[in-house]
């Protein structure tokens, strides 16, 4: 997927910010602010995960975030929809503690569809950061 000057994001993708940033809310957290480098990230780990139909924890996320990382985190799942696959990862005490943590600031999130199963891979990487990153215009 290409990124039209350097930022992108698709409707399936800001349906996945709004959601998490909604259950932050509900549980009393900032919002994340997306930041242009984990969305292609996330998107290329969302498509590699589909290739090899499973989903497996082995990328060096370190290396791509930026480098004045402090922490961070990977939700990686599939679903048919946006909303079963968030409320999956909110019934799961490791993705729930991902998408709460009071640390995390930023996010990526990277999908891609089956057009065959309509099966929804996607990806949330969460960032610490000590930099302040500014907002990916068309990501709100």
């Amino acid at each position: 997927m290409a990124f039209a000057g350097g930022e992108y994001c698709s409707p399936l993708q800001k349906e996945f910010m709004r959601g998490i940033n909604q259950e932050r809310q509900t549980n009393g957290r900032n919002a994340l602010v997306p930041i242009v480098c984990l969305n292609e990230y996330a998107d290329s780990r969302a498509k590699y995960l589909w290739a090899i139909n499973k989903l497996v924890h082995t990328s060096p996320l370190e290396i791509f975030a930026p480098s004045d990382w402090r922490a961070v985190g990977e939700n990686i799942g599939y679903s048919t929809s946006v909303s079963k696959l968030i409320n999956g990862w909110m019934n799961s005490p490791g993705h729930k503690r991902n998408i709460l943590d009071r640390d995390f600031e930023y996010f990526g999130v990277g999908v891609f569809i089956d057009k065959e199963t309509g099966r929804i891979w996607a990806v949330t990487n969460f960032l610490k950061s000590v930099k302040s990153y500014a907002k990916a215009k068309d990501c709100e």
